[in-house]
């Protein structure tokens, strides 16, 4: 019981601590305390503003969407502007709106 309890309340948290965005010359790296995704750049379609309430790996609502192959993937970064940015000049073919 104490082990169930215990994971209860450790998951919840290494979400909250260890929810990271990172960009590399190929990819946008996801995690989300044990989740992981890699969004190939090359990929990515588009990206907008969204407010969806879907589970993902984005701790407010005030989220961005990134669609990338038959995928989609709902993040929010801290300074979204500055990410969003980031994101045209490297997906120079990604229709990117509402920013």
């Amino acid at each position: 019981m104490a082990a169930v309890l215990l994971l209860s309340l450790l998951l919840p948290a290494w979400l909250l601590l260890g929810t990271r965005y990172s960009l590399t010359d190929d990819a946008l790296k996801v995690r989300a305390g044990p989740f992981r995704w890699t969004v190939p750049l090359a990929e990515i379609s588009s990206v907008r503003p969204s407010r969806s309430i879907l589970s993902a790996p984005a701790l407010s609502l005030d989220r961005i969407q990134i669609d990338y192959g038959a995928r989609r993937i709902l993040i929010s970064p801290r300074e979204r502007q500055r990410f969003v940015d980031e994101l045209r000049q490297r997906c120079p073919k990604a229709r990117i709106t509402g920013f």
